[in-house]
């Protein structure tokens, strides 16, 4: 399991428990009828399989569905789950995509498989040396990429926040 999911899992487990009690109430919980069980269960009857389950369960951080590898969004934290890079977007650019490497080595891949990325960044500062990674990693032909400027993500100490979609298939 990846470090990198350790704050990030125990945040978005208390948001979807509090959320789903509010939304379903506490009976429906218990006898598992809400409906996010029927989406997962009735999804695609493409084969899928966890490379790296997140520490509560909730979510994987990287799914294989076929040939595509799905990365969940990855932060600037260490391999321990420790935060890096307070007000500094260099040290959080580069541990990010550290970080997303990682996730695709876990799954057989490498940033050359690397078909669509998603940015989410709080600072303007945070583009250029982001942009300077990402163009020294990733090679032509690049990855369609939507980058998105946010408010604030789930910690407020993060600047950039990456997702990712890898194709392995030849």
């Amino acid at each position: 399991r990846p470090a990198s999911c350790a704050s990030l899992d125990s945040f978005l487990a208390h948001v979807w428990i509090q959320q789903s009690l509010r939304t379903f109430g506490p009976g429906q919980m218990s006898r598992g009828t809400f409906p996010i069980t029927n989406i997962i269960s009735n999804s695609s009857n493409m084969p899928r399989s966890v490379i790296k389950d997140s520490l509560s369960g909730l979510y994987a951080q990287v799914t294989r569905a076929g040939d595509f590898v799905y990365i969940s969004g990855q932060v600037s934290v260490d391999q321990g789950g420790n935060f890096v890079g307070l007000d500094d977007p260099q040290v959080q650019a580069t541990q990010t995509v550290a970080n997303l490497e990682r996730c695709l080595e876990d799954a057989n891949a490498t940033s050359d498989d690397v078909v669509e990325m998603v940015l989410y960044i709080t600072k303007d500062e945070v583009m250029e040396p982001l942009t300077e990674v990402i163009m020294s990693k990733l090679k032509a032909p690049r990855p369609s990429l939507t980058l998105v400027k946010v408010s604030g993500l789930f910690d407020p100490r993060y600047m950039v926040e990456i997702k990712a979609v890898a194709y392995t298939g030849k």
